[in-house]
């Protein structure tokens, strides 16, 4: 039985950062330093930025990506409800690299 070799990378990062860019690197092939080897590889991204924009293009336009098999609209769906469609969109997606979001309250004093 062969194996596939996953690597997970956590970046700890504080309310000052300019996480954006960084995302912007990575799903946009440019190139980054400790990410070199990644290159190339088909992305996607978990956070709340992503939910906030499917939301945004339900209002705007009507059109229903994540939620796309159901009458309820992403805005009216529990927090938790949202993570999971955004999850399992992104699970039907071709990708290699996942980039998860998240603050954890354990790590909102970190500096």
């Amino acid at each position: 039985m062969s194996h596939k070799t996953i690597i997970h990378w956590a970046i700890l990062t504080n309310n000052n950062s300019d996480k954006d860019s960084l995302i912007t690197e990575l799903l946009e092939h440019q190139k980054t330093t400790f990410f070199s080897n990644y290159l190339g590889l088909k992305g996607a991204l978990f956070s709340k930025s992503e939910l906030e924009r499917f939301i945004d293009e339900e209002e705007r336009h009507g059109v229903k990506v994540i939620t796309y098999n159901t009458t309820q609209a992403l805005l009216s769906m529990s927090s938790g409800e949202q993570k999971k469609a955004l999850l399992q969109q992104v699970l039907r997606s071709p990708l290699n690299l996942m980039l998860i979001l998240t603050l954890s309250p354990s790590f909102k004093n970190f500096s």
